[in-house]
């Protein structure tokens, strides 16, 4: 077989549309060149088989909210799937608990270290982290779903897994469905009621407001739900997330109500706090560390110049259990 060409600086350079001389500088990281464009040349490098000694690693900055991370099984997993993949890169990464949508938090640890790029893993219904990143002109990337079609995001489509847990219930013969939901604040948590609304007018059947309960978040505001959604004669609740369907179905027990025969139950989201409850609940599966892997990636190829899908998906499967039967 006739031997490959060895790739030269010549090559890259004219690949590249560089000089030489930069291209010496990007592969060594000796001299003054930008980031960007040194991300630039080594990528055209590495695509033409030249060998590429260790690149100064990226700096990645992951966002979470101050408030869920001790509590929410979904930001642990997700993180995990974040730092598995960038440790592939040999990346950095510095957290930020930040309180909200709030940037000064964010902007701090900005201003104090190199960044190379964010992600993002809350929405809200006006972003000012994105806002903010826009402004700056730092690239990022977001855990959930954007109207906005300019943001690179990994959707979990949480409103499709919404409508299908809804409709799962309807049919099971469940008819005055409630719905029990987190802060209105959060997108994820309209998305998941706005999913639940659309299923119920997929089967012609009406959204009962008075069984509608938002801004539930502890356990006293989850028995206070039990007791008015039992007095309207619900036959079955959608909670939107694990944890505060852990809380939900304490609440019932603590009434003496028998799920599934006096009232079904099913999740948004599938935890272990699903799986080991008594009755185990039915629960929207969302292969959460996937979702922090993909994450990382479209965030790695954005940095490098090598231009990601703008919008991926996250596939769900609904885990039927006993609360649902």
């Amino acid at each position: 077989m006739p031997r490959r060409k060895k790739v030269t600086l010549d090559d890259i350079a004219a690949i590249s549309g560089v000089s030489k001389t930069t291209v010496s500088r990007a592969l060594s990281g000796k001299g003054r060149i930008s980031s960007t464009k040194r991300n630039e040349i080594i990528s055209c490098a590495v695509d033409a088989g030249y060998p590429v000694k260790s690149a100064e690693p990226e700096n990645i900055c992951v966002v979470l909210p101050d408030n869920l991370l001790d509590n929410s099984i979904f930001f642990q997993t997700c993180l995990a799937g974040i730092l598995d993949a960038l440790q592939k890169y040999r990346c950095n990464t510095m957290i930020v608990l930040e309180k909200d949508d709030r940037t000064e938090r964010l902007s701090e640890a900005l201003s104090r270290l190199k960044c190379d790029g964010v992600i993002l893993l809350q929405n809200y219904d006006r972003n000012r982290q994105i806002e903010y990143l826009r402004q700056i002109g730092m690239p990022f990337v977001l855990g959930g779903t954007s109207g906005d079609p300019d943001v690179y995001q990994v959707d979990g489509n949480v409103y499709q897994a919404a409508r299908v847990m809804t409709a799962h219930l309807l049919e099971r013969g469940s008819r005055r469905i409630a719905y029990v939901g987190g802060m209105e604040f959060y997108s994820v948590n309209r998305d998941r009621f706005n999913g639940y609304t659309q299923a119920l007018t997929d089967h012609l059947m009406p959204v009962h407001y008075d069984l509608v309960f938002r801004n539930v978040i502890t356990a006293s505001d989850a028995g206070t739900a039990a007791d008015l959604l039992l007095s309207r004669k619900a036959d079955a609740a959608i909670i939107s997330d694990d944890i505060l369907a852990y809380l939900f179905l304490q609440a019932l027990t603590e009434r003496g109500v028998y799920v599934p025969k006096e009232l079904r139950l099913g999740a948004l989201y599938d935890s272990a706090y699903t799986q080991n409850s008594y009755p185990p609940i039915s629960s929207m599966y969302i292969p959460t560390r996937e979702m922090g892997a993909a994450l990382s990636e479209k965030l790695i190829a954005l940095i490098r110049k090598k231009e990601p899908e703008r919008i991926s998906g996250i596939d769900y499967i609904l885990r039927e259990r006993r609360s649902s039967l």
